[in-house]
C-alpha cells in the first residue's frame, strides 16, 4: 500500500514539474512574440517618418 502511495506521489511530482516547464516555455515564447511585435511596430514607425 505504501509503495502505491509513493508511486502516485512520484507521478504527481513529475506532472507538476512538466507543467512548470511547459508554462515557462510558453512564457518565453510569449515574450519573444511581444518583443518581435514591438520591433516591427518601431520599424514601421521609423519607415513612415522617413518617407513622409
Amino acid at each position: 500500500m505504501q509503495e502505491q502511495v509513493d508511486d502516485t506521489q512520484a507521478q504527481i511530482l513529475e506532472i507538476e514539474s512538466g507543467d512548470k516547464a511547459a508554462k515557462s516555455k510558453w512564457r518565453l515564447q510569449l515574450k519573444l512574440v511581444m518583443v518581435t511585435a514591438i520591433c516591427v511596430a518601431l520599424g514601421l514607425h521609423l519607415l513612415l517618418h522617413l518617407f513622409s
